[in-house]
């Protein structure tokens, strides 16, 4: 008969073959999950304390729609409109902090100083960023017809 070793089982299931192992988990493992709910409680504190681009305070409400001006990098800008089912962050790699929404198969990410509570406050923004869109594409048609004929219109 093989003698065998006891085994030391943690919270999560893990299993290790010494007491001291077991704790240095248990102890990192408990670290962790510290961690994790003290950087929830700041991305909601630090959600709260922000302004979207229209000045109005941020609130997590899943009955009330933020709206999103696109910058117009594929094409004229357009107004989304973004609706929170919870609270849900990240930071990303500089640390910044940003709202997770999920639309369909994707998920976007969102810095609340880039979202407008108001619709008509964002609707202003996005006829701003149109008409500057507009504006380029005229530029760009005009020089390319000055390149292509000599500045001669059809």
């Amino acid at each position: 008969m093989k003698k065998r070793e006891p085994i030391y089982e943690c919270i999560d299931g893990r299993q290790f073959p010494t007491q001291e192992d077991a704790d240095r988990h248990e102890a990192l493992a408990t670290a962790e999950h510290d961690f994790l709910e003290a950087r929830q409680r700041l991305g909601v504190l630090l959600a709260k304390s922000q302004k979207t681009a229209d000045g109005k305070p941020f609130e997590f409400d899943v009955y009330d729609d933020y709206f999103y001006v696109s910058p117009g990098w594929q094409g004229m800008p357009h107004l989304h409109t973004v609706s929170f089912g919870h609270e849900r962050f990240d930071f990303d790699a500089q640390d910044r902090f940003q709202l997770i929404v999920r639309e369909g198969e994707k998920e976007r990410r969102y810095a609340i100083a880039d979202l407008y509570a108001s619709k008509d406050e964002a609707e202003r923004a996005l006829l701003t960023a149109q008409e500057a869109w507009l504006a380029e594409r005229t530029e760009e048609v005009a020089q390319m017809r000055e390149r292509l004929c000599g500045g001669a219109t059809s």
